[in-house]
């Protein structure tokens, strides 16, 4: 996978890692459901303007999702970063609102809330707490 934050010059940042994610989905995703993914991942090539990324993000995400296919949505990602005390957690909540498109294509309603480091590719090493509201079309 690869991440840039599609800056240029100076302020660019960007990295490259393969991944390795089972998923256990219990129940059915057109109902109810819990779907958990624990991801290790390597990072590969030059992280030349990042060296000790791996430090503040980790090696080991898990990715949970809690809701119904077409309803309410609850998505968390947890990072483990190599030193306990960094790492992050993410969670978004998503809320199908498709009737304001007359049925004709998914948007959701979405919140997010993320606390810990490694949220960007350049403030990786700051711990930074966000709340954001808005319009997803994807979750």
């Amino acid at each position: 996978q690869h991440e840039s934050n599609g800056k240029c010059d100076g302020d660019s940042r960007s990295m490259n890692y393969i991944y390795l994610q089972p998923n256990i989905t219990l129940g059915d995703r057109r109902e109810l459901f819990f779907s958990f993914g624990p991801r290790g991942l390597i990072y590969i090539g030059d992280l030349g303007d990042n060296p000790d990324i791996e430090e503040f993000r980790g090696n080991i995400e898990f990715h949970t999702v809690l809701g119904q296919g077409g309803g309410v949505q609850l998505a968390g990602i947890g990072r483990v970063g190599n030193d306990w005390e960094r790492g992050s957690v993410q969670l978004d909540l998503s809320f199908p609102i498709r009737k304001l498109t007359g049925n004709s294509f998914d948007i959701y309603l979405h919140g997010q809330y993320f606390k810990g480091f490694g949220e960007t590719l350049i403030d990786y090493d700051q711990s930074t707490e966000a709340f954001r509201l808005g319009i997803s079309i994807v979750r």
